[in-house]
């Protein structure tokens, strides 16, 4: 049947060249890239731009005082160790008046000896009264001595007027004592009478020799910044007595700064290009219309200005 033969071989080349067709189609579509959309256009937007700080310190202490005075104010830029505040050491002063009283008291009781010893000494001979008068005398010096720093401390206003009048008529006392003694002494033959040293006891010893360490120390101190930064706010003033660790004062650390600006009505921003001098790209936060970005360079600190170009889409 060559009829069929021929219907069979002719369906069969067209067969072929349609799966070639279709083969070559499919070949061309796996070697070709896929479509890739073009980049948005941009233009470039410049905007000014402040560098601020990021981090909020608090200046504290942990010694007990008196404000003398705030050495900073806000708005004003520290570095660490410039001083913030002055205060007036209570500890120091409180330890100097507490020895203060305690060796008054001790002196007050050296003083009772010369005197019984030179009642005694009147039933006695000339130069056990010689002794106690010059026991009396050395006493009396150390006491004026005493006197002359609460009459310093008074005029300072450190001590009160009843302790100050107080320590008065204790002086006059003993300044009649030692008058009548001497008085006594004159009424005697001129003998020669061997120099008594008056026996100070350990304890007043001890705390003189401490009370001349304490008064060497300065009255006040200062409290420094820990980091460079701008003052907040300074949280007391003079008089007042904040408690060890209180937050004295607070500041704008220059630590980690950002660069921050209002972008206004700008939109579709993509991209930071530069920022302050400095290639990009970088990366940014858009908040409520505020743009911010790490500072590039660490030579920046907070209220510096510069220049921000940022890529925005036509």
């Amino acid at each position: 049947m060559p009829g069929i033969k021929t219907r069979t071989t002719a369906g069969a080349i067209a067969a072929v060249a349609v799966g070639l067709a279709v083969g070559l189609a499919w070949t061309g579509a796996a070697l070709s890239p896929p479509r890739v959309p073009d980049p948005p256009s941009t233009r470039a937007l410049e905007l000014t731009a402040e560098v601020v700080a990021t981090l909020t310190g608090e200046v504290r202490t942990t010694r007990r005082g008196r404000v003398v005075a705030a050495l900073a104010e806000p708005g004003q830029r520290v570095r660490a160790g410039n001083p913030v505040f002055e205060f007036e050491d209570l500890a120091i002063i409180d330890s100097r008046a507490n020895l203060e009283r305690e060796i008054a008291a001790l002196r007050e009781q050296v003083v009772e000896e010369p005197e019984a010893g030179l009642a005694n000494a009147r039933g006695g001979g000339q130069a056990v009264r010689r002794a106690a008068l010059l026991h009396l005398e050395e006493t009396y010096r150390l006491a004026r001595e005493d006197f002359g720093r609460w009459q310093s401390m008074y005029d300072q206003g450190l001590v009160a007027r009843l302790e100050y009048e107080r320590k008065a008529r204790e002086l006059s006392v003993l300044k009649e004592r030692i008058d009548e003694a001497r008085d006594a002494a004159r009424q005697e033959p001129e003998q020669p009478v061997t120099p008594a040293k008056a026996r100070v006891p350990p304890e007043l010893q001890r705390s003189e020799r401490l009370l001349a360490r304490l008064s060497k120390l300065p009255d006040t101190f200062l409290v420094n910044s820990p980091w460079d930064g701008t003052v907040t706010a300074i949280n007391f003033g003079a008089g007042q007595m904040p408690r060890r660790g209180e937050a004295l004062a607070t500041l704008d650390r220059f630590a980690l700064p950002k660069v921050r600006t209002d972008i206004g009505n700008a939109s579709g921003i993509v991209a930071l290009q530069s920022v302050c001098g400095v290639p990009g790209p970088f990366g940014f936060t858009l908040r409520d219309g505020v743009l911010e970005t790490l500072a590039p360079s660490p030579r920046l600190r907070p209220g510096d200005a510069c220049t921000v170009v940022a890529a925005v889409r036509k």
